[in-house]
């Protein structure tokens, strides 16, 4: 199967009931963080009205998004934190805020007049994605890192003067196996060669902590789009997350063969053995380590499956709170396939157009989107 895409406006949980078992290879997605914004739309996720409402709403989407998703696949869950405070941290009686809720969830028992079944203190840090993760774990994930996002171009919080100001947010990675899941750790690892040759590179493994700018959203999307996450942000994840190539049959991922070996800044090579991801010099090895750098480079890809079928197709991603459609373009100008959709129609409207804008005439012709017909979702397998 060729490379495509399709976002289209929705409810999370019901576009992902509507998908086939498996169907979807990474998950990268950044849901509305809570009490943040309001855009007055019923069955928006963000204005629950507590966190632990918060929390079961987003699980219950994510356990959806589970049974989607490919045994050996990944999910990078975005999400940020907020305070405790009269606004956010117990139920609102704003007359512009929404009235719908989810059918699939039920409100926690209310302990408390800010944090309900938290027990929250007035300007306490609520530690969402934390709660998130732990309940996520509770339900069958595995939760296999923690990454901060720093941005470094961050601005300051107002009048803030009786705490460090935030500059950080939390990117998790989760998987449905404790092992055996896809990851590429060699298209992630850093200070890849000038040349750009994405088959060709050294340096560290990737760390848990990406120092990425932020990049607001000039659009004209409306509420909990105006900010999405930064490209940079999703093409990382998307890179070591996604194969770029799966089994056309059953969807199993395509491997990255490699053979490494050690070379110095000159070009030369170095004789003798090492060791790790930056390599620690055994007996019998020459030369300085100091000016010398690993060398991985990429020989072919081995199937994970026995299928007789040869033929490959794109890694799929999914991202079911797409907004401004940052996630899209990162899988699709890395090659992958992409499915998406979110509940706000405005928001699609202004991330579809900037997939034509940014890919051209060919996003007409990848595209499978029904905008006006929610379809048969069974045409993305």
């Amino acid at each position: 199967m060729t490379q495509f895409w399709r976002y289209d406006a929705g409810e999370a949980f019901t576009r992902l009931r509507e998908m086939p078992n498996g169907s979807v290879h990474c998950i990268v997605t950044s849901p509305p963080y809570f009490r943040q914004r309001d855009n007055g739309i019923a069955e928006q996720v963000g204005m629950e009205d507590y966190p632990a409402a918060f929390v079961d709403r987003v699980c219950g989407i994510l356990d959806e998004a589970m049974r989607v998703l490919h045994p050996q696949g990944t999910l990078w869950l975005n999400i940020g934190d907020t305070y405790a405070d009269r606004a956010n941290g117990r139920r609102a009686t704003s007359s512009k805020r929404s009235r719908g809720r989810s059918q699939h969830h039920t409100q926690p028992a209310k302990t408390n007049t800010i944090g309900g079944a938290w027990d929250l203190k007035y300007r306490d840090l609520m530690l969402v994605p934390f709660h998130l993760a732990i309940e996520l774990r509770r339900r069958g994930w595995y939760v296999r890192r923690d990454i901060i996002w720093e941005n470094p171009s961050v601005q300051a919080e107002g009048n803030v003067n009786n705490r460090p100001h935030r500059s950080h947010e939390y990117l998790f990675l989760l998987t449905r196996q404790p092992t055996g899941y896809f990851f590429d750790r060699v298209i992630g690892r850093e200070n890849h060669l000038d040349d750009g040759d994405p088959e060709l590179g050294y340096g560290h493994a990737p760390r848990s902590v990406w120092s990425i700018p932020g990049q607001p959203f000039r659009g004209n999307a409306a509420g909990n789009h105006s900010s999405p996450m930064p490209y940079e942000l999703a093409r990382r994840a998307i890179a070591m997350g996604c194969p770029a190539h799966v089994c056309a049959s059953c969807g199993a991922p395509h491997h990255r063969r490699v053979e490494t070996s050690r070379q110095r800044a000159d070009g030369t090579a170095v004789t003798g053995a090492w060791s790790g991801d930056g390599g620690l010099r055994q007996a019998g090895a020459t030369g300085s380590a100091h000016d010398e750098r690993t060398i991985i480079r990429t020989v072919g890809w081995s199937p994970d499956c026995d299928c007789a079928d040869a033929s490959t197709s794109p890694g799929v991603v999914l991202d079911p709170f797409a907004g401004a459609a940052t996630s899209a373009l990162a899988a699709l100008e890395q090659d992958r396939s992409f499915v998406g959709f979110d509940l706000d129609p405005e928001a699609v409207d202004v991330g579809r157009q900037r997939i034509f804008e940014r890919l051209g005439p060919i996003a007409r012709i990848l595209d499978r989107s029904l905008v006006a017909d929610s379809g048969d979702m069974q045409r993305v397998a």
